[in-house]
């Protein structure tokens, strides 16, 4: 009896040992639901992508939201917004709707290409005067109209009287061996100034309004597109013809050639305070014809190579 007991004895002994085996076996189970954790985990991640595709959406909203907003506005580019010593930046050139180009310094043409403008596009070009950063982009405008740019109309050069003269002479010493096939390419439209004149362009309706330039005969405009009028000074000093060019206008664009250098042909900060005065309250002020930008001069928008502004 006592041998059955101590074989019985063994045998449950053998009995406990078994549910060892199986007790590993669990453990080799519980690693697997540690895998099954890790899954989630990918899971998780998804949904963090998820998260980004809404704000690619928000993106795509806020685009589309800007555009009703441009309705009845004015689109304004900098072509060029340096003074003629160009300190970091290019010469003068402003475009409106892309279609009127006020000045045309010899850097428009390569910008309206970067800014994505067809120089075709151009109806109409407005010179403040004749000095160099503001006219001899033109015989490169000419240039292009030859060689690569069909224009369906004529081209119209809007400046002060002599303005023909001066750029007839001015692509010929350019380029003296196409000057006459270009003028049968590129016919040109003048309309030379010799006081303050209105006239029409168009749907647009401008005015002309002298400024003091020192001895160049300079004019500033007025643009009036739609319900908007846009005012541009061109290079002047202080004279009675500011105010009436800025008066009610929604946005002026000054020159501003050094903040603190006072002169009688340009303008400096003391200047542009003193005019700023004679806006309309939400005129929108803008700076360009620059050497630099003081950081304390606040309230104003100051102008940069190929930026856009809508007003």
């Amino acid at each position: 009896m006592a041998g059955k007991v101590k074989k019985d004895g063994r045998d449950k002994k053998r009995n406990v040992r078994e549910p060892k085996t199986d007790g590993r076996e669990p453990k080799t189970d519980g690693r697997e639901p540690k895998t099954d954790v890790r899954e989630p985990k990918t899971d998780v991640r998804e949904p963090k992508t998820d998260v980004r595709e809404p704000k690619t959406d928000g993106r795509e909203a806020k685009t589309d939201g800007r555009k009703p907003k441009t309705d009845g506005l004015v689109k304004v580019t900098f072509l060029g917004s340096g003074n003629a010593f160009a300190p970091g930046r290019d010469w003068s050139g402003i475009l409106l709707n892309d279609r009127i180009l006020l000045d045309c310094g010899p850097t428009v043409l390569p910008n309206l290409r970067a800014v994505d403008v067809d120089p075709g596009s151009i109806r109409g070009v407005f010179l403040s005067h004749l000095h160099a950063d503001h006219t001899f982009g033109l015989p490169f405008m000419f240039l292009d109209s030859y060689f690569l740019t069909d224009r369906s109309e004529p081209l119209t050069i809007v400046g002060p009287a002599g303005s023909r003269k001066f750029l007839n002479k001015l692509d010929k010493m350019a380029y003296p061996d196409i000057d006459g096939e270009r003028k049968k390419r590129l016919p040109l439209n003048f309309i030379e100034l010799d006081d303050q004149t209105t006239f029409g362009f168009g749907k647009v309706q401008a005015e002309a309004i002298p400024m003091a330039h020192g001895d160049q005969a300079a004019f500033g405009y007025r643009v009036k597109i739609g319900k908007k009028t846009i005012a541009y000074s061109g290079d002047t000093g202080m004279c009675r013809g500011l105010k009436d060019l800025v008066w009610d206008a929604d946005a002026v664009i000054l020159e501003m050639s050094s903040p603190k250098f006072i002169s009688k042909n340009h303008l400096c900060r003391q200047d542009i305070e003193t005019i700023a005065g004679w806006c309309f309250e939400g005129t929108k002020i803008i700076l360009t014809h620059l050497s630099e930008v003081p950081s304390d001069m606040k309230g104003y928008v100051f102008a940069r190579d190929l930026k856009t502004l809508w007003v």
